[in-house]
């Protein structure tokens, strides 16, 4: 849960700059507009939309070292 909340708060952090209109990021990320007001509100996003995203902001997203705790 964490990392889901992280992830938000980088999106909006980066679109709460207005440094880049969210027209933009929509254009060239290919991410609904609509998607994005429901990320800036603070709504679930899906991992490929996220990785768009934050792609386009200069991130990535990278699977963390396996610490044991999920294993079966």
């Amino acid at each position: 849960m964490k990392t889901k909340i992280s992830i938000l708060k980088t999106i909006r952090a980066e679109v709460d700059r207005g440094t880049i209109t969210m027209y933009r990021i929509s254009k060239e990320t290919g991410v609904d507009p609509a998607t994005l007001t429901r990320i800036m509100q603070g709504k679930d996003v899906v991992t490929e939309t996220a990785d768009k995203i934050l792609q386009f902001f200069g991130y990535s997203l990278v699977k963390g070292k396996d610490d044991g705790k999920h294993s079966g």
